[in-house]
């Protein structure tokens, strides 16, 4: 029985070390998913149709990774009046291309042969088309800056591009992971509490299968990083749902 005991001890002491270099080892998840989780929109979306229209204006530039190519949209479902348009012309000059790095702006105000592309007909939309080099800011961060210095009352303004795009759908797919673990969570504790009858056995087995979970996706991650393992956003909830779920 002691030698029994010393057995178990040992296995315990082998899980806790391999959780712990799981947890200070693990590469970013939200970065992989960036860098290698992305999912391409069908063609019939309007964000694919404005990045192909992006395309259009800036084929045979640089493919520098650090350059960021976007499309602001300026909306109002009302049309917009000519002070607004006005106010649109004014806030694109004013734009401070030296602390946002912007490397080219073209807008419908300075380049009469995109003119007819870059309005509506119906004038409820303005387009214009920007290169921004990046260096070390996020998606994010230029999105929130280009924001604050757009802002125009009553008018709408949206960005896209393949950046942009990408951006948004990560940060929708992190989100929905996070909400699928809380859920999770719960309804076994709540399954469990049930059929156990014990407030103590819910949340054994959920230590349990939450060592096997991280280290599952540590070294999943790591086949990502190293080996170009294919990866999603589905990935990380398969392994909650599959662990957590069936595991339990």
């Amino acid at each position: 029985m002691k030698r029994l005991g010393r057995w178990h001890f040992f296995v315990l002491a082998i899980w806790l070390f391999v959780t712990c270099l799981s947890v200070f080892t693990m590469p970013s998840t939200d970065q992989l998913l960036r860098e290698k989780g992305q999912v391409e929109p069908g063609k019939e979306y309007s964000s694919r149709i404005a990045s192909e229209l992006l395309e259009d204006f800036t084929a045979g530039k640089s493919n520098d990774s650090n350059l960021v190519e976007g499309v602001v949209v300026f909306h109002n479902a009302q049309g917009l009046s000519r002070p607004q348009i006005n106010d649109i012309h004014k806030k694109l000059n004013q734009l401070d291309k030296k602390e946002l790095k912007i490397r080219s702006l073209m807008t419908p105000f300075n380049n009469d042969k995109a003119k007819g592309k870059l309005i509506s007909q119906d004038k409820k939309t303005i387009m214009c088309l920007f290169t921004i080099d990046k260096t070390k800011r996020t998606i994010s961060e230029l999105q929130n800056r280009l924001s604050d210095q757009l802002k125009i009352n009553q008018v709408h303004t949206y960005f896209t591009g393949k950046d942009f795009i990408n951006e948004d759908f990560m940060q929708t797919s992190i989100d929905s992971v996070k909400s699928t673990e809380i859920i999770t969570i719960f309804i076994i504790i709540a399954v469990l509490l049930i059929v156990f009858r014990s407030p103590m056995t819910p949340f054994i087995s959920l230590i349990t299968v939450g060592v096997s979970y991280l280290v599952s996706l540590c070294i999943v991650l790591h086949l990502v990083e190293w080996f170009n393992f294919p990866f999603s956003n589905t990935t990380q909830i398969f392994l909650i749902l599959v662990l957590f779920g069936i595991g339990t």
